[in-house]
């Protein structure tokens, strides 16, 4: 079978119409998680979608999120996180995103499929760091931990 006969045996080929109607943003404050927070919200304008942004606390420390949301006065060990979310609702008030925010304790990468199939979102979208080496090695990529097990599609906004 040739290269024709592939793209024949695919089908008609008509207009292309996706509806996304739920989006999960997965943010911890780093730079590429800010440039997926841009592309979420902008998904989120051209889609007319809902947006639940979400933060996957690893920590074993009880934290009084709510008060750090709307403050990007935190303590040292959350700014990352805290300020990743702070971020998110402001950009999604300013352009007028309907959107939720939770704070989920967990396994980075479980938790984000997890919340993505509950909140039935049609795409995760998540920053990539873009570890290397030893790094990589030792804390393992989420984004791509995500991509590997999620039945969602992902979209990757790789950090420069």
């Amino acid at each position: 079978m040739g290269k024709q006969d592939e793209v024949r045996a695919l089908g008609d080929f008509g207009e292309v119409n996706f509806k996304m109607k739920r989006l999960l943003l997965a943010t911890d404050g780093s730079v590429p998680a800010i440039m997926a927070t841009k592309y979420a919200i902008a998904l989120a304008k051209v889609f007319k979608a809902a947006l639940k942004i979400i933060f996957v606390d690893t920590s074993e420390d009880e934290h009084d999120y709510s008060r750090n949301i709307v403050m990007l006065e935190t303590p040292k060990e959350m700014r990352q996180s805290t300020a990743g979310v702070s971020i998110a609702k402001i950009y999604a008030d300013k352009n007028k995103i309907n959107y939720n925010i939770e704070v989920i304790k967990g396994n980075v990468p479980k938790t984000i499929i997890k919340a993505a199939a509950d909140y039935e979102a049609d795409l995760i979208i998540i920053g990539n760091t873009g570890r290397t080496g030893l790094k990589r090695l030792a804390l393992g990529s989420v984004s791509e931990a995500v991509v590997k097990e999620s039945t969602i599609p992902v979209l990757v906004i790789k950090g420069s």
